[in-house]
């Protein structure tokens, strides 16, 4: 008997250390850093208590008696280990409740077959340690380990699946350190439990005064970070045609913070002008406020939404439906084109961008391109390598920052300087407004230890937040309108949509009431250089980073 209970005593024990090796090496972490907040053993000690629960539920499930219940546990825990494991692998914490938020919501560009290219050795090697892990969990208990548990035992696992669940809906996805075959289902069930808010969204808080530019074009890039155009950093030869034209069609604010690293959360917070104060979002001010687009049409604008990555006509990102209402013409290029190839893409968009402009009425559109999107070999068509060597196109491991570089300076001379260079070209009679900007910068392996570009879960670096920012123009009197404006040491993306608004006819005491200062004003005490990463709704981890504007000059040109 003593023999029986030492030998589940040490099996047990073994299991504990095997998951918090493997899966959860944070757990001591949350429950010191739990302890720190409430100032008491109490809530560190249900936590780890329902972690020891967690661990009792899972081996009575896969040691169970009946044969079915063993294989169908072994099947979950396949998966769900699987899962967190590529994760984690990828960024060092396991699956978190933004991650699974992206997975249920669909909100990508239609890249999974890139991701699944990127990341294909973390999610390959995490499928033979979970399949060797599974074979290894079902041999010890076909040939070694004989205890069978019956099933009136099974209610302990159901018990640690709901303490799972409580300990995320009361952290607000911020302690998942538990067995992923508990974490996953609880994360799920706690995304579908805290979907956001979908309806009507607000009228505009105010009306427009006067009358604006004819057309205004707020151009978004994929991936592009700010200081790595030739344009803002002479150390690089990426925008010799931008180069060219910077004295006479460009009004430059060089190097600023984008709000988010995540592309989504970078185009809700662009479309509907929230302040860094009303983060996290809460409140749901990016999903009830109105849009810019709501904006336009108020003040007489047709409206149109080009989205070079669109493979179909569904609202992507935290868009709805309604929200297409306010949308006159929408261009979902790939969707249209699904047999070119990737870095034809924006090029394609432009016909749509001349067809807009050249119709006899105002219009503002966003313009979402496809841009240097990682792989960045996929950026650029295969005679435009310039700068060698350059990583494989069939090689997704970040191993040679030097070929990465070169792939990516490869992409940004084409995917923005040759893209100006058509753009100019087909606008050059027309009176338009460009607003040029990206949704997010990259890590190009800057931070070794960090596998992914953008998208970190966690307190981020800022070269994932780096982007550029400048207006331009053909027509004389909008250049000379732009010369007139100051330009801030610490712009961000938040004065995008007031600037704007301002362009459009709306009064900037109107828009001060509402929202932060725009890029036309010296007055910026409202806007802090700071930006964030994690889920911009606090449903999981929400981080606040600060961002080093004096890294660069006014112009954009990092400092000697």
């Amino acid at each position: 008997m003593k023999k029986f209970t030492l030998s589940y005593f040490l099996f047990f024990f073994g299991t504990v250390l095997f998951y918090v090796l493997i899966e959860n090496k944070s757990l001591f972490f949350e429950l010191q850093n739990i302890y720190k907040i409430q100032e008491n053993i109490w809530k560190p000690l249900l936590y780890a208590s329902n972690y020891v629960l967690c661990i009792c539920g899972l081996l009575i499930l896969l040691f169970s008696k009946h044969w079915i219940v063993h294989i169908l546990s072994l099947l979950l825990f396949f998966f769900c280990f699987w899962i967190n494991l590529s994760y984690k692998q990828i960024n060092n914490i396991g699956i978190t409740y933004s991650d699974l938020n992206i997975l249920v919501q669909n909100i990508g560009f239609g890249l999974g077959k890139q991701s699944l290219y990127q990341y294909s050795s973390p999610i390959f090697i995490s499928f033979l340690y979970s399949l060797v892990t599974v074979i290894f969990i079902h041999w010890i208990r076909s040939e070694v380990y004989k205890p069978r548990f019956e099933s009136k035992f099974y209610f302990i696992s159901l018990l640690g699946l709901l303490g799972s669940f409580l300990i995320i809906s009361n952290s607000q996805g911020n302690r998942i350190s538990m067995p992923s075959f508990y974490k996953i289902p609880s994360l799920f069930a706690y995304v579908q439990k805290n979907d956001l808010y979908v309806g009507d969204r607000k009228i505009p808080f105010f009306n427009p005064t006067s009358t604006g530019f004819d057309h205004i074009v707020l151009i978004v890039d994929e991936s592009v970070r700010g200081d790595h155009l030739g344009l803002n950093n002479p150390v690089y030869a990426t925008t010799p045609y931008l180069n060219s034209i910077k004295d006479s069609l460009i009004h430059n604010f060089g190097v600023i913070s984008s709000g988010a690293i995540c592309s989504d959360y970078s185009h809700i917070l662009l479309m509907t002008g929230v302040k860094q104060s009303m983060l996290p979002d809460q409140s749901n001010y990016t999903r009830i406020n109105p849009t810019i687009f709501q904006y336009a049409k108020s003040a007489g604008y047709h409206t149109s939404l080009i989205y070079s990555p669109g493979f179909e006509d569904k609202p992507k990102g935290y868009m709805t439906h309604s929200d297409f209402n306010f949308i006159d013409t929408r261009y979902q290029t790939q969707m249209l084109h699904p047999d070119i190839p990737f870095y034809e893409l924006d090029f394609k968009s432009l016909d749509y961008l001349n067809e807009t402009i050249t119709k006899n009425e105002k219009s503002f559109t966003y313009f979402l391109k496809y841009g240097a999107h990682f792989h960045y070999e996929e950026s650029y068509p295969e005679n435009h390598k310039i700068f060698l060597p350059t990583q494989k196109a069939n090689s997704f491991k970040k191993r040679d920052k030097t070929l990465l570089t070169n792939s990516y300076h490869n992409a940004i001379l084409w995917t923005v300087d040759s893209f100006f260079e058509n753009l100019i070209n087909n606008l050059k009679d027309e009176k338009v407004l460009i607003i040029y900007t990206s949704d997010h910068g990259q890590n190009i392996m800057d931070f070794p230890n960090i596998a992914i570009t953008h998208c970190l879960k966690d307190y981020a670096p800022q070269v994932m937040a780096a982007v550029p920012l400048f207006l331009m123009s053909t027509d004389a009197s909008i250049v000379d309108s732009l010369s007139n404006k100051p330009k801030s040491n610490f712009a961000t993306h938040f004065q995008i949509f007031p600037t704007i608004l301002e362009h459009m006819g709306y009064d900037s005491l109107d828009i001060k009431k509402e929202y932060h200062s725009s890029l036309n004003t010296s007055d910026i005490r409202d806007i802090q250089p700071i930006f964030f990463s994690g889920d911009i709704y606090g449903r999981g981890g929400f981080f606040t980073n600060h961002f080093d504007n004096t890294q660069y000059t006014q112009e954009g040109n990092p400092k000697d």
